[in-house]
């Protein structure tokens, strides 16, 4: 797993971060699995609000700030994939040939 939980959450953040050992294909792996799980929260969410009489406005904002937390770690692994790959293609293009 490319995420792990640390001791230092603040208030209205995650407990989550990246695992700097992570690959880049790991890395990629939770990303997307994590935005999936942002898109159908997202698109449950949605179903259940046109199928509602009333909505619980603190109970939406709960659920659409969990989405976020999901949205943001999904796009930070994605992110830092890219850099790991950067960072290889340079020391490729760099390292003397044997």
């Amino acid at each position: 797993m490319s995420l792990l939980k640390h001791e230092g959450c603040v208030e209205g953040g995650s407990c989550l971060r990246i695992d700097p050992a992570a690959s880049a294909h790991a890395l990629w792996n939770e990303g997307t699995e994590l935005l999936r799980y942002a898109r159908g929260l997202t698109a449950m969410l949605a179903d259940l609000i046109h199928e509602a009489e009333a909505v619980n406005s603190q109970k939406m904002a709960h659920s659409l700030e969990g989405i976020d937390v999901l949205m943001q770690l999904g796009l930070e692994c994605a992110a830092q994939a890219h850099a790991c790959v950067a960072v290889e293609l340079r020391e490729a293009i760099t390292s003397p040939a044997d």
